[in-house]
């Protein structure tokens, strides 16, 4: 599960879900977008 919502009072009684963060990808693609570069390198990793 991402974190782009607040689901924390949902998930707390399933222990097996994993909340991932979204922050860096965001990030990279603001920057991608600013400097008017390709996003398509972002889903290379």
């Amino acid at each position: 599960m991402l974190d782009t919502i607040d689901m924390t009072e949902k998930i707390k009684n399933f222990p097996k879900i994993k909340v991932l963060s979204v922050a860096k990808l965001f990030a990279a693609a603001i920057t991608k977008i600013y400097s008017d570069s390709s996003l398509s390198e972002i889903y290379e990793d």
